[in-house]
């Protein structure tokens, strides 16, 4: 398990912009696993370092998966055998994500809603840049950074 979490750009890094950035509000490390890892050693580590998700990357560093802490709960109280299980066994296999720290933080509101997903990963190409949480979101909106609206 790979902790690099790290903050988020401060809300004041908008660059001008008016419509904020996925990238203003992405923490620039994350917390990766492999599918092999236990899972329970993945909550314990979510619950070390404050977060709730963790993105699964196979050997190459693609990305084939997140797990939520609810994941692992779930798990936990519905498999006798939870504490043998690996991410692979209860992750969410090719997770919806953002493919630009460019796009408007409201495409990344409106996924997570349309979706009801609590975490999207930020991707460049193949690789993962980032990864931004309703949590982020609320943050911008409870600073007053407007988001464009649909449509």
């Amino acid at each position: 398990m790979n902790d690099a979490q790290g903050p988020a750009r401060p809300a004041s890094a908008c660059g001008g912009r008016t419509t904020p950035t996925v990238g203003h509000w992405t923490p620039r490390r994350v917390l990766t696993a492999g599918p092999d890892d236990p899972m329970l050693r993945a909550l314990d580590v979510m619950g070390e370092r404050g977060v709730r998700h963790v993105l699964v990357l196979d050997a190459a560093g693609a990305l084939v998966g997140i797990v939520s802490n609810r994941d692992v709960f779930r798990a936990r109280a519905l498999r006798e055998d939870a504490a043998a299980l690996s991410l692979r066994q209860i992750m969410t296999p090719a997770p919806l994500h953002v493919t630009t720290i460019d796009a408007p933080l409201g495409e990344a509101a409106r996924l997570m809603h349309t979706h009801k997903v609590s975490a999207l990963p930020v991707m460049s190409g193949r690789e993962v840049v980032g990864v931004i949480t309703s949590d982020d979101v609320l943050a911008a909106v409870a600073l007053g950074h407007a988001m464009r609206p649909p449509g």
